[in-house]
């Protein structure tokens, strides 16, 4: 069974996140129908707003960690660790692509790229670093912020699928690459960038199950046999 503790609040703010972000999805999908693109612009300002909520949450959390825990694990990393940093090489790659194609063409807006880059490297530091660590605080701190994470990447990976995932909607990209070159390169990094945000969410669930588990779970223990001489 699951510990919820001290995690309402993120779960409640994360909530909400998810509920203004399939607003957005609708009015992008319905103006799409009527070929009307400014619903693009409704998701990119608050794809926007996702990025600097999500990257306010990671140093916060750091610091409420910070000075209360200890390595449970020396050494390599996982399995998952390392699907992370592989799939956080998919996000660079795209966003630099859209990165050079704004600053070449002097078309669209860099401030999303940089915060998708910017927010993304920090969270793959912030789950490869966490991965292996445990708090001794019994009041779970940084609970609250691990929980409002996992919901904001599945935001990010519902708006990763259901908008960014259409070449037709870059219609910049298509300008500068052409539709051949953007979609060989957006087939190459997007789905990296889809996976990032599923297995983000994946990690922060197991950051948010394990960190908080006192060391007596994670020991084994021998029995005694004890035996009576004859």
């Amino acid at each position: 069974m699951l510990d919820c503790a001290n995690a309402h609040k993120g779960l409640l703010a994360g909530i909400g996140l998810i509920i203004l972000t399939a607003a957005s999805l609708t009015v992008y999908l319905l103006s799409s129908a009527n070929h009307n693109f400014n619903g693009r612009e409704a998701v990119d300002i608050w794809e926007l707003v996702l990025h600097i909520l999500a990257f306010a949450a990671l140093p916060s959390a750091i610091v409420k960690l910070w000075g209360s825990t200890y390595i449970k694990k020396q050494g390599v990393m996982c399995l998952d660790t390392w699907l992370i940093v592989l799939a956080q090489s998919g996000v660079s790659m795209y966003s630099l692509f859209k990165i050079t194609a704004f600053w070449m063409a002097d078309r669209g807006s860099l401030t999303n790229e940089f915060a998708r880059l910017i927010q993304t490297l920090t969270q793959t530091l912030f789950i490869v670093y966490y991965w292996r660590i445990r708090t001794k605080k019994p009041d779970k701190p940084a609970r609250q912020l691990i929980t409002f994470l996992l919901l904001c990447n599945a935001a990010f990976w519902c708006i990763n699928t259901l908008v960014l995932n259409r070449i037709s909607s870059d219609i910049e990209m298509i300008d500068f690459y052409g539709r051949w070159g953007w979609t060989v390169m957006s087939r190459i990094a997007m789905p990296l960038n889809i996976f990032y945000r599923f297995h983000s969410t994946i990690c922060l669930f197991e950051i948010w199950k394990n960190v908080y588990k006192p060391s007596t779970q994670n020991k084994t223990t021998i029995p005694l046999i004890e035996v009576s001489a004859t």
